[in-house]
């Protein structure tokens, strides 16, 4: 009977032996999950008080003299096609029809002139009914787009040091 009443004795003990380590480790997750729990909220906090940089886009339109310099390096290096500074934009005529890739080279070309801009098509005909006796014709312009930063904070990105609340002192 005395071996039935020591390992009664014993057992007891190690349930409860079991029941504190479990106790322990629950207590040691719960303060590490705190831990966690702060950081993120330090981290929250400090991203939402940074000021971030905003950024404007501002679009220009080119200058006659910027299309002038367009036409001027695509009649040098497209001889056959009709390249002219027409008001606000570029005119690309082919005078045959069998200058239709040489044409859409020339397009794709000036495009390529000025690659912070971007271009509009603003007139297109392509056919025997196109104006002029050509049988390709097209019109561009371009709107030169530049970001700015207007508002840069990014430096101020350092940990606000945390105040203690206290509770507030009755009133006498």
């Amino acid at each position: 009977m005395k071996f039935f009443e020591l390992l009664g004795k014993t057992g007891a003990v190690l349930v409860v032996l079991l029941v504190w380590l479990v106790a322990l480790g629950l207590m040691a997750g719960a303060i590490n999950q705190g831990y966690k729990l702060q950081t993120a909220a330090v981290k929250n906090n400090l991203v939402q008080s940074a000021k971030l940089a905003s950024v404007n886009i501002t679009e220009t339109p080119l200058g006659s003299e910027e299309y002038q310099k367009a036409a001027d390096q695509l009649k040098a290096r497209y001889t056959t096609m009709v390249i002219t500074v027409s008001g606000s934009g570029l005119s690309i005529s082919a005078p045959a029809e069998e200058d239709y890739y040489l044409w859409t080279s020339t397009l794709l070309d000036a495009t390529a002139i000025f690659p912070d801009s971007r271009w509009t098509l603003n007139s297109f005909c392509v056919g025997q009914e196109c104006t002029g006796g050509k049988p390709f014709n097209a019109e561009i312009s371009a709107i030169r787009k530049r970001p700015t930063i207007v508002d840069d904070n990014l430096d101020s990105l350092t940990p606000a040091p945390v105040a203690a609340t206290a509770p507030a002192a009755p009133a006498p």
